[in-house]
C-alpha cells in the first residue's frame, strides 16, 4: 500500500531518516548523470505492497516507463519513505536486493543477481572511443564500470543487463568503415600491336614493391575502328 502524506509531516520524517544514516555510516549516494526526476518531491509511504506493483506505481506517479525482471518477486521488506524519487527508489532497491539503471527514457529494473560482467569484443573500435561516446550520450553510471584495454579490442563491462546491452549498441554505432581491399592487386599494362599484345603483371611485393611479370597474350579481335574484343576459352 502507498500512502501519500503531508509535506510537513514528511520532511521531519526525512529529516530523521537522514539523521539516523548518518550515524549508522548510510549517507545517501550521489552519482554522475542522475535522472531528472531524481530530486522530485516524492510524498509517499510504501507499506506491505507487492514488489513489483510497488515499482509500476512508482514509475506512474513520475510518468516513467518501467521495466522490471522476471526475477522481481515478492513482497517489499519494512517500510519505505524519502522526500525525494532518488532517495525512495535507492532505499527500495538497497532493501529489496534490487539495482536499477535508467538509460535517459525507461528505468530498467533487475535483481541484484543479474548484476554480470562481461567481455565485449570492440571490433574494430577503439575502447576509449567507446567509452567517450557512452559519456557524450549521457549513458554512463559511475555504479558500473567500462574498462578497455590499450592492446586488445575488448572491453570489460560491469553492471545490470540493460547497461550491458547498451554498451554494446554503442560499440555496433561507432565502428569505422571497413578497410577497402582490390579483389585483384595486380595492374594490367597492354602493350602491342594488332598481332599481338604483351600484358605486364605487377605483382605487390611484401614489402611494397611491384615486380613486372611480362607475358605474351593472345592477338584480340578487332571489331571496328577503336573498338576490341577480348577472345576468352
Amino acid at each position: 500500500m502507498t500512502i501519500p502524506i503531508a509535506g510537513g509531516h514528511l520532511r521531519a520524517l526525512v529529516c530523521a531518516s537522514v539523521t539516523a544514516a548518518v550515524i549508522l555510516g548510510a549517507p545517501y549516494r550521489v552519482f554522475a548523470n542522475t535522472p531528472d526526476w531524481f530530486a522530485k518531491p516524492y510524498s509517499y509511504i510504501l507499506i506491505n505492497q507487492d514488489i513489483r506493483d510497488a515499482l509500476k506505481e512508482f514509475g506512474r506517479n513520475l510518468n516513467v516507463p518501467v521495466s522490471l525482471s522476471d526475477k522481481i518477486r515478492g513482497q517489499v521488506r519494512g517500510e519505505v519513505r524519502a522526500e525525494t524519487a532518488g532517495a525512495f527508489l535507492t532505499r527500495l532497491a538497497e532493501a529489496n536486493g534490487l539495482i536499477w539503471y535508467f538509460d535517459g527514457s525507461v528505468l530498467y529494473v533487475n535483481s541484484t543477481e543479474e548484476f554480470a560482467t562481461q567481455i565485449i569484443d570492440a571490433g574494430r573500435a577503439n575502447g576509449a572511443m567507446v567509452i567517450e561516446e557512452v559519456r557524450r550520450l549521457s549513458l554512463m553510471d559511475d555504479r558500473f564500470s567500462i574498462k578497455s584495454t590499450p592492446n586488445a579490442p575488448a572491453l570489460r563491462v560491469s553492471g545490470p543487463p540493460a547497461f550491458i546491452a547498451m554498451v554494446q549498441q554503442v560499440v555496433s554505432t561507432v565502428q569505422p568503415p571497413p578497410l577497402a581491399t582490390a579483389d585483384d592487386p595486380r595492374v594490367r599494362v597492354f602493350r602491342g600491336g594488332q598481332n599481338g599484345e604483351v600484358t605486364e603483371h605487377f605483382a605487390r611485393q611484401e614489402d611494397g614493391t611491384s615486380t613486372p611479370d611480362t607475358r605474351q597474350r593472345p592477338p584480340s579481335v578487332r571489331t571496328g575502328a577503336g573498338s576490341k574484343q577480348e577472345i576468352s576459352k
